[in-house]
């Protein structure tokens, strides 16, 4: 199992960001202002808020290089105005495969025509070796 400290150099550009922020305690706002992040931390889980400016997926991944290969992420979208969010790994440059254990719990979503947002929580050690564990050390 890999560990994983949320240290992430694209979160530390973070910037106060416009969006509903549901009483999270961190936020980034990335790739000029086309991606928000949200998330906060209890004892045992992570909860995010991520929107951006598409009306297709939206994902968020835990790379121990920064890369593709060996990263964790979570993918999601709206169709129709359901919510779909899985829980994937990455071996490559390609198509993020999908985790044989599901990881993630739904807790909501929507797309307006311009932004879709994904509301989500993760357990912070899932006992998953297709997951990051989580902790709060580094977290800004």
């Amino acid at each position: 199992m890999s560990t994983f400290t949320v240290t992430v150099a694209a979160l530390l550009l973070a910037v106060a960001v416009s969006a509903d922020s549901h009483d999270f305690t961190h936020h980034a706002s990335l790739k000029d202002d086309d991606y928000y992040i949200h998330w906060k931390f209890d004892d045992t889980s992570i909860t995010f808020n991520v929107t951006a400016r598409t009306t297709g997926y939206v994902a968020l991944g835990f790379s121990p290089s920064g890369g593709m290969k060996g990263a964790d992420i979570i993918i999601g979208w709206v169709k129709d105005g359901k919510v779909t969010i899985q829980d994937r790994h990455a071996t490559g440059k390609q198509q993020p495969v999908l985790d044989t254990k599901q990881d993630v719990e739904v807790l909501g979503g929507s797309e307006d025509g311009t932004f879709t947002t994904l509301l989500f929580k993760r357990k912070r050690q899932t006992c998953d070796d297709q997951d990051f564990e989580i902790t709060v050390s580094g977290c800004h």
